[in-house]
């Protein structure tokens, strides 16, 4: 389940790189030392001391967003979900955000994954790819198309801002880069139109895979990833 068109093959055709992607449907950190299930190999196999080059987008699988997708969406633009009137309330225990200590956790996991990467490959110059904006900055969102809450939009686009800057500061202790893909994608969140939209609504009106990037947003993001490796190489 990955696509020719995704941003680490269009940025590869791009610059004229020669590319082993082992990107996987469903990863989590887990899969990169460990195989993801029968004839797939550690993704961090591929490795090479040889290796000039790494991306790696990874952490929303292990902080189960498809769960807590799931689980948030409302019947109405006011509730109710399926784990209660709030998925706020449903996430937080003794007054603690469980989703914000579960990102710490995944924090910790990739900070462990760049330290494999970097002993694997230590030529390389690694990249973390940020997550780009599924719900929109403000307002109350699409709903159905984007079947959250107005209350429960500002909590769940807290989490993906969490989860990017715990990934910008793995990435920094590391070292290594991280390219931002929340900023550029603000305006082109899962609410937009689809001649806009870098990511789909969790309800498709066309082709796509509900939350993940369209095929307009892997152009754009390739584009990115471009400039930020040129950008890297000419320092």
């Amino acid at each position: 389940m990955r696509s020719s068109d995704s941003y680490p093959f269009l940025t590869a055709r791009a610059l004229g790189l020669a590319l082993r992607d082992v990107s996987c449907a469903g990863a989590t950190t887990e899969d990169l030392t460990a195989s993801q299930g029968p004839g797939i190999p550690a993704q961090l196999s591929a490795l090479r001391s040889s290796t000039s080059l790494v991306s790696i987008g990874i952490g929303g699988n292990d902080l189960g967003f498809s769960t807590i997708a799931a689980d948030c969406v409302a019947a109405t633009p006011w509730g109710i979900t399926k784990v209660g009137w709030s998925c706020r309330s449903h996430y937080t225990a003794d007054g603690v955000n469980q989703l914000t200590v579960a990102v710490h956790r995944v924090g910790s996991k990739v900070a462990t994954s760049l330290k494999e990467i970097r002993a694997r490959a230590p030529h390389a110059r690694v990249f973390v790819i940020g997550y780009p904006d599924i719900f929109p900055s403000s307002g109350s969102g699409c709903w159905p198309r984007l079947p959250f809450s107005t209350h429960d939009l500002d909590y769940l686009r807290s989490i993906e801002m969490d989860l990017d800057a715990s990934l910008a500061g793995d990435a920094a202790r590391a070292g290594d880069g991280y390219v931002d893909m929340a900023t550029p994608s603000a305006s082109h969140d899962a609410c937009a139109d689809s001649n806009s939209r870098w990511v789909e609504p969790l309800v498709l009106t066309s082709g796509g895979y509900p939350l993940h990037p369209s095929s307009l947003g892997m152009a754009d993001m390739a584009e990115i990833v471009e400039r930020a490796f040129t950008s890297a190489e000419s320092r």
